[in-house]
């Protein structure tokens, strides 16, 4: 919630994810898991007051390309995942896509696989928060 409503913040990027081979690898922690790959942990209550504070700051929630384009993530996280990105375009939340990128990995055969991944969760990528 700090990050959300900060003034300095524009987007929220890629909550509760991350690649579980980043802690070992900077931080040297083993074994760790990403608890959020069940999203069903995360309660409704959390979600209404994340989507609340996301409205009422005028802060877009950004879409982790690297995520929705993963062949190794679970078909059911993937599921909850890009639902709750339509359920939050539908309820007025701007969503942002790539907006993180930290290198240029990325190409135009990915942003066109992605496309065809929005459209099929109904998410509308003519939407987006572009910078």
């Amino acid at each position: 919630m700090f990050a959300i409503t900060h003034p300095y913040t524009t987007i929220l990027a890629h909550y509760l994810w991350w690649d579980e081979g980043v802690l070992p690898n900077l931080w040297g922690v083993k074994d760790a898991k990403n608890p959020f790959l069940d999203l069903s942990v995360i309660s409704e209550t959390m979600r209404s007051e994340i989507k609340s504070a996301l409205l009422e700051c005028n802060t877009a929630y950004e879409l982790n390309l690297s995520e929705v384009l993963s062949e190794k993530l679970p078909k059911t996280y993937k599921d909850e995942y890009m639902g709750w990105a339509a359920e939050l375009q539908k309820s007025g939340v701007v969503l942002s896509v790539g907006s993180d990128c930290h290198k240029p990995h990325l190409n135009e055969a990915d942003y066109l696989r992605a496309e065809e991944v929005f459209r099929h969760y109904g998410i509308d990528s003519s939407k987006f928060f572009c910078l």
